[in-house]
């Protein structure tokens, strides 16, 4: 995607950033991904991101990783508030004056909130889709969750191989 596409919006690119990613929003529901931890062992969840490619702005970066992941068009929705990591590169500050606002900062990272019309679908590029609801976030700061459980509290979980649920949801 690039800053023409209609969800997106130009935004002035911030040395020395690395990544980007976007919580999608979806009928109520934030977009994950069902992805491995880092053992390969377990699936967990993990925000829609990916590495900024060279000309990209971070904005850009959602958008493209949102499509290619979720299959989602994401819309900017300002954060009402950033959240950043302590840092000594003056670059990253101050946040006033970008748009869209970021959720979350660091040195290397942004993380933006968006929104979407468009019914998400896992990609070849990930396992699966988990959309979770406002107290399904919640429960996860309380309680530790399996896949099959977040599904009987409801929770949405869209996976690119259905034969895999029964092996995945253990």
């Amino acid at each position: 995607m690039n800053s023409d596409h209609e969800g997106c919006h130009p935004y002035r690119t911030i040395s020395p950033l690395t990544t980007a990613g976007v919580f999608p929003l979806v009928n109520g529901r934030v977009v994950f991904q069902a992805g491995p931890d880092q053992t390969g062992e377990q699936i967990g969840l993990v925000r829609i991101g990916g590495h900024i490619e060279p000309g990209e702005s971070p904005w850009d970066c959602a958008c493209r990783e949102a499509m290619e992941e979720a299959s989602v068009c994401v819309t900017p929705l300002d954060a009402p508030v950033t959240y950043c990591l302590d840092t000594d590169t003056p670059e990253v500050a101050p946040w006033s004056d970008m748009t869209p606002q970021p959720l979350h900062c660091s040195a290397t990272s942004q993380i933006f909130l968006g929104t979407s019309a468009d019914a998400p679908k896992p990609s070849s590029e990930t396992r699966g889709l988990i959309l979770l609801s406002p107290s399904d976030l919640r429960s996860l700061t309380e309680t530790e969750h399996t896949l099959a459980s977040l599904a009987e509290r409801g929770s949405e979980i869209l996976l690119r191989d259905p034969s895999e649920q029964d092996h995945l949801y253990t």
